[in-house]
């Protein structure tokens, strides 16, 4: 495999990890929160707000899954560039 494609599949899989934890916690916090909200105090614009994290929540753990396998990608090219 060239050097330069291990770098990529590293932010590759980390984006993907990152977007699908993030849709799976999302849906968890969402539904969650409507099933207390539905049991408690009823329906509101919390409950409208909280539906926001199934976008909210799988664009920010997938952005952090790319910067986490930029720095990756950093420290490899960084151990390579000594050996």
């Amino acid at each position: 495999m060239p050097m330069t494609d291990l770098p990529a599949t590293w932010r590759k899989r980390l984006t993907h990890l990152g977007l699908y934890l993030g849709l799976l916690l999302g849906v968890i916090y969402a539904f969650g929160g409507l099933i207390i909200d539905l049991a408690t105090i009823g329906l509101n614009w919390g409950t409208l707000m909280a539906f926001g994290a199934l976008i909210g929540m799988p664009a920010i753990f997938a952005s952090a899954g790319f910067i986490l396998g930029l720095l990756i990608d950093l420290l490899l090219g960084l151990s390579r560039s000594k050996s």
